[in-house]
């Protein structure tokens, strides 16, 4: 089963030549990339927040198996959910979904459970797909999807997922695929997003989790970012903030903005 692109056209460009054009524009020349481990990376449509998804990817050297992990914005599916396809395809071609790492997963993590339902609208994971098509072309990735915020269950998904990577015989990337703040002024998102990212810059899942519910911070992948956080958690571990920004620097209206914070964790 091929899981078909639902916003190619919409948030990024639905002509393979356009697309990889719209992403080249936006790419960093990097001569020391990144060894990373995770990246934290937004979601919305390029034209807001492909800049800083573009600048995350070309910092870092993408192995071959990746884990994108996104919130599931459409409120279908089991809350915890592992992709049923065997591939998912963009404009830019046809990905693999690695059942060898879901198999994985599935055998050290409670509470997941494979259902397609869940990523069948939702775009959370899907935008992440061409950018890194971009870089590499032949990656194996496991998407989940993301509907459960509770900080105990989130705790123990990312201690299964540290397990499942220790199990595993090759280098895994995890990406949590987020936005932060949603429709405030300019000065509050800034505010607000940059208490959240400090947390994830110490690396620091509880805190996160806690800072974003106590300041009411409208981060729709702290779960993803909390379970990432968890899973990857060891001696040594470094984050460092790519780049951050809002809508406004594309659209110019400072009003009522997004947040977009691109994340490397090395």
């Amino acid at each position: 089963m091929i899981r078909e692109p639902v916003v190619s056209g919409k948030f990024y460009p639905d002509d393979p030549e356009i697309l990889k054009q719209t992403i080249k524009q936006k790419v960093v020349e990097v001569k020391n990339k990144y060894k990373a481990k995770g990246v934290v990376s937004p979601h919305a449509g390029y034209f807001y927040s492909g800049k800083v998804a573009v600048e995350v990817f070309s910092s870092i050297e993408i192995p071959k198996n990746i884990i994108i992990i996104g919130p599931n914005h459409q409120g279908i599916g089991n809350f915890y959910s592992l992709s049923g396809a065997d591939h998912w395809a963009t404009p830019l071609g046809i990905v693999k979904v690695n059942k060898k790492l879901i198999d994985t997963i599935i055998k050290y993590t409670p509470y997941v459970y494979v259902d397609e339902t869940a990523h069948m609208y939702e775009h959370s994971i899907e935008v992440q797909l061409p950018i890194i098509q971009y870089f590499r072309e032949d990656i194996s990735i496991v998407p989940f999807s993301i509907m459960g915020y509770d900080l105990n269950e989130l705790l123990l998904i990312g201690k299964g997922f540290k397990k499942s990577l220790e199990n595993y015989d090759e280098e895994v990337l995890i990406v949590a695929s987020t936005d932060f703040s949603h429709y405030v002024p300019q000065r509050e998102a800034e505010e607000k997003d940059h208490l959240a990212i400090e947390k994830i810059l110490k690396l620091d899942p509880e805190g996160l989790w806690r800072i974003v519910k106590e300041k009411r911070i409208s981060m729709c992948g702290v779960a993803p970012v909390t379970i990432m956080l968890e899973s990857l958690k060891e001696e040594g571990l470094s984050a460092k903030l790519i780049k951050y920004t809002t809508s406004a620097e594309a659209s110019g209206d400072a009003t009522n903005v997004v947040g977009y914070a691109g994340i490397v964790l090395y």
